[in-house]
């Protein structure tokens, strides 16, 4: 069975993601992935 997931960690976000996790979280995992600090965190998704 394919579960939606509910809960993303920041650094799995990109740009990508916009529509699921929306804008801020999507930077975020953008900043993280350009080696920026950025506290720990987490997205709840659209589908939650």
């Amino acid at each position: 069975m394919n579960m939606p997931e509910y809960v993303i960690p920041f650094d799995n976000c990109d740009n990508t993601m916009v529509g699921c996790v929306g804008g801020k979280c999507a930077s975020l995992g953008e900043l993280m992935k350009a080696r920026i600090p950025v506290p720990p965190g987490f997205a709840i998704t659209t589908a939650a």
